[in-house]
């Protein structure tokens, strides 16, 4: 069988620097001297590093994903407010 997502919008936000998105907040990396992340407390079900260009996502429950730019593309279109 196959299937298909359901049409479902959400909000999100495409980070590049601190302050594009509050969950996201500086983590100490010991390979990378800017690292940024997201801790579970957040929203999320589990820790996540966050790179610029990738896209935050919080769907209508609030939970939060990310997702590259890539998979956020071909997965998600821009649609009226």
């Amino acid at each position: 069988m196959k299937y298909q997502r359901r049409p479902v919008v959400v909000d999100a936000v495409q980070w590049w620097d601190q302050g594009d998105h509050p969950a996201v907040t500086r983590h100490p990396h010991p390979q990378y001297e800017k690292s940024y992340g997201m801790t579970p407390d957040d929203g999320i079900r589990m820790g996540v590093f966050v790179a610029p260009g990738d896209w935050v996502i919080t769907d209508r429950d609030g939970d939060i994903t990310v997702l590259y730019n890539s998979e956020f593309e071909a997965k998600y279109s821009k649609c009226s407010e």
